[in-house]
């Protein structure tokens, strides 16, 4: 009897133990990955990052997220709020993987606009095109390219003449672009071939005929005088200032002239500023005048760009004799455009 009743409770404890449940098994992450690693957002913009955990059955999926700077840019349960400009790096981590997301706040730019749309250069020369963005505290910076680097180059807006042809200057910033179209002729000097140009010339009047006003016609007080000598190519000029090296380009079958670097002349408050490519409207052996017609770019009061249509006019006579010791020295070379 004892032992039946010693056998009966073994089988119960047996039978026990085997209708208790096993213990779950534990699955544990194995990887982490974020939908987006970089992220560009607009100062109080916002986005949601998406994160996806290997294996999909893992036991727990807990994720925690941070900010590396939390004033430039906040994260909660994947959504990151733009603070204010800057970067920052947005990490998901859960168990022992993570990954993260650099997101740039920025403030766009709503315009661009160039100071000219055309140049005209010869081989090895240099000019500058600036770009003026707005808004002024747009945080995304230009980005400069030449569509034939043969011809000429582009850097942050510094341009170098390599070679004849015609290439386009873009100027980018974000999704906007603005372009410059650049004509490179050849540097092979063939002089004034009329002849006419040889001597000096003094500044009369200059007129601005600007689009939508009455013309302003200022008689020039100031001598201002320029001098050309056919051997050597050379312009001996008075502005009332000194001048470093200048050149001057000629297209004797255009009829045109270029000053390839600016000269600035300011009398009685103010300022006469010859610079470009001027139309040759008249040439004797009394009188130049020279004529550009171009774009001035500006802001309005309301901070918008605007753009206006310019023609200034220069009226020159010859004046005879020799010149005096005070003109400054610029050099001048004659080219074929």
């Amino acid at each position: 009897m004892k032992n039946l009743c010693k056998l009966l409770f073994c089988l119960f404890i047996i039978a026990t133990s085997c209708s208790k449940s096993s213990p779950e098994e534990v699955v544990p992450v194995s990887g982490l990955q974020l939908n987006k690693h970089e992220l560009r957002l607009e100062k109080g913009g916002s986005d949601v990052l998406a994160v996806t955990i290997t294996p999909a059955n893992a036991t727990d999926k807990t994720v925690s997220w941070v900010s590396t700077d939390p004033g430039v840019a906040t994260v909660s349960d994947g959504i990151v709020i733009a603070v204010s400009t800057g970067t920052t790096e947005v990490i998901a981590k859960s168990g022992n993987y993570f990954d993260k997301c650099v997101v740039s706040v920025i403030i766009p730019a709503t315009s661009i606009n160039l100071n000219a749309s055309k140049f005209e250069m010869i081989v090895g020369e240099t000019t500058t095109l600036s770009a003026t963005v707005l808004p002024k505290d747009a945080t995304e910076v230009v980005e400069w390219s030449s569509s034939d680097e043969s011809v000429a180059t582009v850097d942050k807006g510094l341009i170098r003449a390599i070679a004849e042809g015609e290439t386009t200057i873009s100027a980018k910033v974000g999704e906007l672009v603005a372009t410059c179209e650049v004509l490179v002729s050849s540097d092979k000097q063939t002089g004034d071939e009329s002849g006419l140009l040889y001597g000096t010339w003094v500044l009369d009047t200059y007129r601005f005929e600007t689009e939508g006003s009455s013309p302003v016609v200022v008689p020039y007080v100031q001598k201002t005088t320029l001098k050309f000598e056919e051997d050597p190519l050379i312009v001996y000029a008075r502005m009332g200032m000194d001048f470093s090296q200048s050149k001057y380009t000629v297209d004797n079958d255009k009829k045109t002239i270029k000053l390839a670097r600016m000269l600035e002349v300011s009398d009685d408050g103010q300022t006469l500023v010859m610079a470009g490519t001027f139309d040759i409207v008249e040439l004797t052996e009394t009188k130049l005048v020279l004529r550009q017609p171009y774009a001035n770019s500006g802001t309005d009061l309301g901070g918008n760009a605007v753009t206006t249509k310019v023609t200034a006019t220069y009226t020159f006579h010859r004046e005879d004799g020799t010149h005096s010791s005070y003109f400054g020295v610029c050099a001048f070379e004659y080219t074929d455009l």
